[in-house]
């Protein structure tokens, strides 16, 4: 590792991401961590190899720098940082990890296989190559994506049977069937799933029979890949080099758009936007244009994007493209002109919610211009707005509609109010659940359930939890059991859990408690409040129990540790906020 720091430059590495001007012996610029608008507050010092920022406490050095800018671990940000010098690393890295990496680069090794297999499947069947001549895909495009084709029988389990791959890792591969061994993928057209790095960590399938009653498939989570994780064609979409980053919702729709010439083009993988796919963007990308069908789930998946996009503070557009099903039937039809004038006059994602309510409601009825401003305010109160931003906001709901800003603003305080009897009918709810309601019960049950459903923060909070953190009995018994499962398949099952309390009673407390929702609009910061609380409170109440003074010195520590903690400081588990319930 000495010897990639010492041939990095940090300045010019963190040039890359901030804008650094030279004050004295140190560089300064605006904090990428924190929301660091005026006073630059970042620190580069050339000579110490180190960052610092005076606002949030950020520091480091360029291993920690990439690890938090690009989300990734330790292990990943010293291949990032070796592969912008062209360093060749060591066959070994040392890491607690090393099994489950061995098994990754098996796994990854067995979908390069697949990959390749698949590609030359394609060439040997012509009702797929005809399918994608008649979507207008060239052949030059194929290869740069890697399009395959998968046959409906058992040839890709004996071709890497062939290859000598253990039986075992082919059935755990998510290629094959365990039950028949027949190809998972059968009769579709392949789309191998590249991160970052050009590794392939899954594929996407698009069945070739009218009938078939699923028209995607995925590869399912694994230790390599997470649906929620990854964007397709992130990989090509950051080396566009472009501020802007076009989101779409199919693998045809990147397809046909990447290769009139548009490379800053990314899909969801059959999934709502996230918080990780948002931390993925952030970190590349300046603004974002959303480029979504217009039925019903696109529209959905549009409200639900800009709501994240804008806690991230994302520059948010939406394009409309009228009279054709998606992106891929648009460029097909009107040609990549056109395409890039709907791209220019794409409007803002806020303005968007203002134009599809008023075409919701015909605010010309009173009726259905109050129902309009009580939608669209409900809609504002779920963003990340500033004051100036809102106050223009209020303004515009009072020019369109004739209400005055004094009766929209009590209409606003009124909503407010609504949401605070909410927050007290779901302590209600917590005393059905048979636990104490004091504060810190209910914190033991906030934060449990978003570990329950939440991948992400999961993985991050066992960092700074035990199960020795909880006083509630259920919520300790509950902690234990998924990080079990957690480590044993990444997937997290309600019944199982339900089941492993013995009388009827903890089991009826516990399957009340699963059920119930998750009401927060930040779930990353609500994590982050809710984990100092339990952890603050748990180390003040120790020193007020001990008389040892090297105790009473770590205990300081722990506590003004968690106390100076803020989101920027925590990764959550690469990155989602995705309910697995």
């Amino acid at each position: 590792m000495d010897e990639i720091v010492n041939i990095i430059d940090i300045v010019d590495l963190i040039s890359d991401y901030v804008n650094l001007k030279r004050i004295g012996s140190n560089w300064m610029g605006l904090c990428p961590f924190h929301n660091d608008s005026k006073t630059s507050s970042f620190s580069v010092s050339n000579e110490k190899k180190l960052y610092h920022c005076f606002g949030c406490g950020a520091s480091g050095s360029i291993f920690t720098f990439v690890m938090k800018i690009e989300n990734l671990n330790f292990v990943d940000s010293v291949k990032f940082l070796a592969s912008r010098i062209n360093y060749i690393l060591p066959e070994k890295i040392s890491t607690s990890g090393q099994k489950k990496n061995d098994f990754k680069k098996i796994f990854l090794k067995i979908n390069l296989d697949a990959a390749k297999f698949f590609f030359k499947c394609l060439k040997n069947n012509c009702k797929a190559i005809k399918y994608l001549a008649k979507r207008k895909i060239k052949v030059e495009t194929i290869k740069d994506f890697c399009i395959g084709y998968c046959d409906n029988n058992k040839n890709l389990y004996n071709y890497l049977s062939d290859l000598k791959y253990n039986k075992d890792l082919i059935l755990n591969s998510g290629l094959v069937s365990k039950k028949n061994n027949l190809n998972v993928f059968g009769n579709r057209i392949i789309f191998p799933i590249f991160d970052i790095y050009k590794n392939i960590i899954g594929f996407g399938a698009r069945s070739l029979e009218k009938d078939h009653n699923i028209k995607y498939l995925n590869s399912r989570d694994s230790i390599i890949f997470k649906k929620s994780y990854i964007l397709y064609n992130i990989d090509n979409a950051i080396k566009s080099h472009n501020n802007s980053l076009i989101l779409v919702e199919g693998y045809f729709d990147v397809v046909s758009i990447y290769q009139s010439g548009i490379k800053n083009i990314c899909a969801v993988l059959g999934t709502n936007l996230s918080s990780v796919h948002a931390k993925i963007i952030k970190n590349n990308f300046k603004n974002v244009i959303l480029c979504f069908d217009f039925d019903q789930a696109g529209l959905k998946a549009i409200f639900k994007a800009i709501k994240i996009l804008n806690n991230y503070d994302i520059s948010t557009r939406v394009m409309l493209l009228h009279s054709v099903k998606d992106p891929d039937e648009y460029i097909n039809k009107f040609g990549t002109r056109n395409f890039k004038e709907k791209i220019n006059k794409s409007i803002d994602a806020i303005e968007f919610l203002f134009m599809f309510y008023l075409k919701k409601y015909d605010i010309k009825d009173s009726g259905n211009k109050i129902k309009f401003i009580r939608e669209i305010i409900k809609v504002m109160s779920k963003l990340n707005l500033g004051d100036i931003q809102r106050e223009v906001y209020v303004h515009k709901i009072s020019n369109i509609t004739d209400v005055s800003v004094d009766s929209i603003n009590k209409e606003i305080q009124r909503d407010k109010d609504n949401n605070t009897d909410v927050s007290k009918s779901k302590k209600n709810d917590f005393n059905k659940l048979g636990l104490k309601n004091n504060e810190t019960y209910k914190a033991e049950f906030d934060i449990i359930n978003l570990i329950v459903k939440n991948y992400n923060i999961r993985d991050t909070l066992k960092i700074y939890l035990n199960e020795n953190d909880f006083e509630n009995i259920l919520c300790k018994k509950i902690f234990k059991t998924v990080y079990l499962m957690h480590s044993e398949h990444n997937e997290i099952n309600f019944l199982k859990i339900i089941n492993s309390f013995e009388t009827l009673e903890e089991q009826s407390k516990v399957a009340n408690f699963l059920s119930s929702d998750i009401n927060f609009l930040n779930i990353e910061k609500a994590a982050l409040d809710i984990l100092k609380n339990i952890k603050i409170k748990k180390i003040v109440k120790e020193l007020r129990q001990t008389n040892d003074l090297n105790r009473i010195m770590t205990l300081t520590r722990e506590r003004n540790f968690f106390l100076k903690m803020n989101v920027d400081s925590m990764v959550f588990g690469g990155i989602d906020s995705k309910n697995e319930s």
